[in-house]
């Protein structure tokens, strides 16, 4: 089946309302919360949370909770903070992931002090 458009600005915008139709379904942004806490539970103030491979990135509120937007379920979230190990986890089809940090003690010891 041959569509011919006599009208090539009709024709154009047939094209490009279909062509943005199918892009904008698969470039939905999915939004991803939670809470970044240490191993007592408590909330992580000032966590850095970034999709991997990325620049896009958050950090987390005065109580650890945080709010990302990712693109795939395959996006693989980088949760750092100093004095704790870095974790990685993949979002899959979860929208809220509570992350618990583990203590970095060879990372503590070397922390100095200056005065």
């Amino acid at each position: 089946m041959k569509i011919i458009y006599k009208d090539p600005v009709r024709g154009c915008f047939t094209f490009l309302l279909i062509f943005f139709t199918v892009f904008s379904a698969f470039a939905q942004d999915r939004r991803v919360t939670g809470v970044v806490s240490d191993p007592a539970g408590t909330g992580i103030p000032g966590a850095t949370i970034l999709i991997k491979g990325t620049q896009i990135g958050s950090n987390t509120d005065a109580e650890g909770r945080f709010a990302i937007n990712v693109r795939s379920d395959k996006d693989v979230l980088v949760i750092s903070f100093v004095g704790y190990k870095t974790k990685e986890v993949t979002v899959g089809n979860q929208s809220v992931l509570d992350v618990k940090m583990e203590d970095d003690v060879a990372a503590l010891e070397e922390v100095v002090v200056t005065g």
